[in-house]
């Protein structure tokens, strides 16, 4: 398991705010996992962290070609400070080489607003009728279903309706931009700033409306922990958290989704991964 480099270090020890750290999972023996996370809890408390998510990876839902992951466990903390992150992760290493067979880990920088949104869910029931997501539509296989580089497919589909379609869950977005446009006179933090305001303008009321919500929102500042030999690991530029009351309500807000949108999400992720997750009970 590769650790940050020194220029990461640096750059960690430079931050004096909240950032977050989001690590994949690969346990040697599931009999021992909690006895690990229970030793990271108190890591996290101990260096000032919050833990806000321990998950476990239900599969894969698009961006992977059908593929699988080693990963099977989710964990997500907070720290006020990169110095505090490191901290927690370099005085748990010892336990990390023992229970785990690999990580990937990703260090964010929070969205703010993320909050805001949460206390918004109170308009639910006026935005349901608004846009009337009631029964799970039809897919638009052309824009849908045959972009498995960045949407679901009809087999993963199929596999996520295995699962108890009742039960609430969360579900992992990896995303990766494409390159800025050459035309475009905006950064690229300007240029995607701009595509996020404009997706969750019209996107954000339908997720409200079926009572799901963002949990984690942010934009990647680090990765280690990474093998460029395995597929999973990208170039990643944003992680976000979304939570859903059922799972039938993913379906129900996959196949309400304007046209448009779709669209331009293609065309603003050369790729993006999606992973159902649920609690995890140690």
């Amino acid at each position: 398991m590769t650790n940050p480099s020194n220029q990461q270090r640096d750059q960690l020890n430079s931050i004096n705010e909240s950032v977050e750290i989001v690590q994949f999972l690969a346990i040697k023996d599931s009999n021992n996992i909690g006895n690990y996370i229970e030793v990271a809890q108190r890591n996290v408390r101990e260096f000032g962290g919050v833990q806000e998510h321990v998950l476990n990876i239900d599969q894969v839902l698009s961006g992977m070609g059908g593929k699988e992951i080693n990963y099977s466990v989710l964990t997500i903390n907070q720290f006020p400070s990169g110095t505090q992150l490191l901290k927690y992760y370099d005085d748990l290493a010892a336990e990390r080489s023992a229970a785990l067979a690999s990580s990937y880990t990703l260090v964010l920088k929070p969205e703010s607003n993320i909050q805001k949104v949460k206390r918004l869910r109170f308009l639910a029931p006026l935005l349901r009728l608004k846009f009337r997501i009631g029964e799970i539509g039809e897919f638009n296989e052309e824009v849908q279903l045959l972009q498995p580089e960045r949407n679901a497919t009809l087999e993963m589909i199929s596999d996520f309706q295995t699962f108890d379609q009742e039960e609430p869950f969360y579900n992992i977005n990896l995303n990766k931009h494409y390159p800025v446009p050459t035309d475009s006179k905006l950064s690229i933090d300007e240029y995607y700033a701009e595509f996020s305001a404009e997706t969750a303008r019209v996107t954000g009321p339908r997720v409200l409306s079926i009572g799901a919500f963002p949990t984690i929102s942010g934009k990647i500042i680090q990765i280690f922990s990474r093998d460029k030999k395995e597929p999973f690991h990208d170039d990643w530029d944003q992680f976000l958290l979304v939570y859903y009351p059922k799972r039938e309500d993913y379906l129900r807000l996959i196949t309400h989704l304007p046209i448009e949108i779709i669209e331009k999400r293609n065309e603003a992720y050369e790729r993006a991964i999606q992973m159902p997750c649920t609690q995890l009970n140690l």
